[in-house]
């Protein structure tokens, strides 16, 4: 999701599933789609939703399949970097909920992008999600792609973010979950051409910006962490006037 000369996902999008699988069976799945509950307890609020890397729509399928039905289906933007990964999302999802295309916008976009200002014609949102996107960036592009998509939640609105996290009490774990993420990181670069190479500091920009933190679930020895916070006025207002 930063350029196309260093990271993309095209060439391993067909095959993306079968390797989450082999990798971490339901795992990934299971920490993406763990604060749902939490997130539905607030479904009367959601108008609008973007789900930033959302890969091949299996977290969106979930998504849109335990939405509670008294309450109407939001707008959801499904933006990604890979023209591959959103083709096989869109058939996916088509397939599953025809009836309901008409609310589904897949919008093919690098993160972040150049201008000053959110692409013209996007919403601002009331739930946000980034499962397993912020460890895509190094420190610098990180905290300019948070602020971007801080620009585009609503006041109060929702943030979802589940990544990796090496934070583990006791030395063996700490190193364990480092050399993990480090064949991690070899693999993406080898096939996707990710140049990162270690955990961005992304849990910073939400300290920074006194986000409320709602949530919190983890995964795999505390490998995974899945959060949901929530934007405050004063933290809107704080970087207003930046």
């Amino acid at each position: 999701m930063i350029d196309k000369k260093q990271q993309n996902f095209d060439a391993i999008a067909p095959y993306y599933d079968a390797l989450l699988w082999v990798t971490s069976g339901s795992t990934i799945l299971r920490s993406q789609t763990a604060l749902l509950p939490e997130i539905y307890e607030r479904s009367d609020t959601i108008r609008t939703i973007a789900v930033i890397g959302g890969g091949t729509g299996a977290f969106l399928d979930t998504l849109l399949n335990r939405w509670p039905e008294t309450i109407p289906l939001p707008d959801v933007y499904s933006i990604d970097g890979s023209e591959r990964m959103l083709r096989i999302s869109r058939e996916r999802i088509a397939r599953a909920y025809p009836d309901s295309l008409h609310r589904l916008y897949f919008i093919h976009r690098r993160l972040p992008w150049r201008a000053d200002k959110p692409p013209p014609g996007w919403p601002r949102f009331d739930l946000i999600i980034t499962n397993y996107v912020l460890d895509c960036f190094d420190d610098a592009t990180v905290a300019q792609v948070q602020s971007q998509l801080h620009q585009l939640l609503k006041t109060n609105g929702l943030w979802l973010c589940v990544d990796f996290y090496v934070q583990q009490p006791g030395r063996i774990r700490r190193v364990l979950a480092r050399t993990i993420i480090r064949g991690l990181y070899l693999f993406f670069q080898i096939t996707t051409g990710l140049r990162p190479t270690r955990l961005p500091a992304y849990d910073r920009f939400f300290s920074e910006h006194d986000y409320r933190l709602r949530a919190e679930k983890t995964h795999a020895f505390k490998l995974i962490r899945a959060r949901l916070y929530e934007k405050n006025a004063d933290a809107a207002f704080r970087l207003t006037l930046k």
